[in-house]
């Protein structure tokens, strides 16, 4: 199933099989998607892809996704992209945390195939 609007998420997470799956989600309700295994390339591909949505994993080795929300947001350019972070985290602070640093929606692991695409969606469309 397609949605009514076509997007463009840049997804970022070090685990490629979730990654991979994902983008698959994402690409199946007629999105665009760009994988990212790391947060330091996610910094260096928003820019280039302007995507209207990021989807990012909280831990990750290097530039981990809370820091990589918070580079973007100072940056010049990202003004009106969507942020949503995935992760295990299920705590309410950890989400207050990810909210704090510009997070636009905040979804727990282990994430549910048959839905994740369509909420990630409505976060995108609706902040």
């Amino acid at each position: 199933m397609n949605s009514p609007k076509k997007l463009k998420f840049l997804v970022v997470d070090d685990d490629r099989q979730l990654l991979k799956l994902m983008g698959r989600l994402l690409e199946a309700r007629g999105h665009e998607v760009v994988l990212s295994h790391a947060g330091v390339n996610a910094v260096i591909e928003v820019p280039e892809e302007h995507p209207d949505c990021v989807v990012t994993d909280w831990v990750m080795l290097g530039l981990n996704g809370l820091d990589l929300i918070k580079e973007l947001r100072a940056g010049d350019g990202c003004d009106g992209i969507k942020m949503i972070m995935v992760t295990s985290r299920l705590d309410a602070e950890s989400e207050a945390e990810a909210r704090a640093a510009g997070a636009d929606g905040y979804i727990r692991k282990p994430i549910d195939p048959a839905n994740f695409a369509e909420t990630v969606e409505k976060m995108a469309l609706d902040g």
